[in-house]
C-alpha cells in the first residue's frame, strides 16, 4: 500500500498522467519505485536510459512481479516502464516484503528530474514511513497488553507485576509520543509550515525506532515464544528494521535534525533521504 501511494505522488508531482493515476487509484494497476540501482550501498547503479528504454537491474523493488509499472530512478533522471518485468525473488528479513532483483529491458518514457522525486521521498516517503512505524508500535502495544491479561502464573494475570507494568507504560509512552510526532509532520507538510523537513525527519526518526522497540518487548512479553512462527510479532519487528533500512537510517535522521536545529533552520532538515521501499 505505501509503495502504490509513493507511485501515485511521485506521478502526481510530474503532472499530465491523470488517466495512469486512475488506474492506480482504482487498482487497475500497480506502480512501484525502483530507486536501488546497487546491491550494496554506495555501489554505482546499473540502471541507464538508452533508445526509448530502461537497461540495467534494480535490486530490493518491492512487489515487482506483480507490477504493470516501475518508476525507475537513473543518472540521466526519472523515468516510468512498462510491464512485466523480468523479476527474481530476493532474500530479505522481512519476507512479507517481498523484494525482487529485476533484469530491465523495457520501453520507457521520461517522467520527471531528480528535484521533483527528491521532493516527494522526503516529504510523503518519510511521512509514509513514520505512519507506518506508528501503526506497528501500536499494534505491538496491543499484543502485549492482551497477552499480559490472558496469560497467567500461579493462578494470576502476568500484567500484574509491576516490572511488566513498567515495561509496557514505555510502549505505551513511545506510540503515544510517535502519533503526536507523526500527526505534527502531516499538519506541517499540509499546510507548507517551515518547520515540515524538521517534523518530518523527527516524526521519521522517532516513530520507527519506537516500532522497533515495542516489537522487540512484545516478544519478550510473550516470554520469548513471540519470535516463533506461531506468531506475528516476529514479522512486526523485521517490518521495523527493514523500514529503518529502506527509508533513511534513524541515526543519519537523527544527525540532520541535529543540524538543523544548531542552525537555526527548521526548515533545512528536509534533506535527499531515500524513501521506503516496503510496507
Amino acid at each position: 500500500y505505501l509503495e502504490q501511494i509513493l507511485a501515485v505522488k511521485l506521478i502526481e508531482a510530474a503532472g499530465d498522467q491523470d488517466e495512469l493515476i486512475g488506474r492506480l487509484v482504482t487498482g487497475e494497476a500497480l506502480g512501484v519505485v525502483a530507486s536501488e540501482g546497487g546491491v550494496w550501498p554506495g555501489q554505482p547503479t546499473e540502471l541507464r536510459f538508452e533508445d526509448d528504454r530502461i537497461r540495467g537491474k534494480a535490486y530490493f523493488v518491492p512487489y515487482a512481479a506483480s507490477a504493470t509499472h516501475l518508476i525507475v530512478r537513473t543518472a540521466a533522471g526519472v523515468f516510468i516502464a512498462q510491464g512485466p518485468f523480468d523479476a527474481r525473488r530476493m532474500q530479505a528479513l522481512d519476507e512479507a516484503a517481498r523484494f525482487y532483483e529485476v533484469t530491465l529491458d523495457n520501453q520507457a518514457t521520461v517522467l520527471c528530474d531528480d528535484s521533483v522525486a527528491d521532493g516527494v521521498m522526503s516529504s510523503f516517503g518519510l511521512l509514509g514511513a513514520a505512519s507506518f512505524g506508528l501503526g506497528i508500535a501500536e499494534e505491538t502495544l496491543t499484543r502485549a497488553l492482551d497477552y499480559a491479561r490472558e496469560r497467567e502464573t500461579f493462578g494470576k494475570p502476568i500484567a500484574i507485576y509491576q516490572s511488566l507494568q513498567h515495561r509496557m507504560a514505555d510502549m505505551l509512552i513511545r506510540t503515544e509520543s510517535s502519533r503526536s510526532a507523526v500527526y505534527r509532520a502531516a499538519w506541517c507538510l499540509d499546510n507548507e509550515h517551515e518547520e515540515a523537513g524538521l517534523a518530518l525527519v523527527a516524526a521519521r526518526a522517532y516513530a520507527v525506532e519506537a516500532a522497533r522497540l515495542n516489537s522487540q518487548e512484545a516478544i519478550q512479553i510473550h516470554g520469548g515464544n513471540g519470535f516463533t512462527w506461531e506468531y506475528d510479532l516476529h514479522r512486526y519487528l523485521k517490518r521495523a528494521m527493514t523500514l529503518d533500512q529502506f527509508s533513511g537510517r534513524t541515526g543519519q535522521l537523527l544527525e540532520l535534525a541535529y543540524q538543523a536545529v544548531a542552525a537555526g533552520l527548521p526548515g533545512g532538515a528536509q534533506a535527499d533521504e531515500p524513501a521506503a521501499a516496503s510496507a
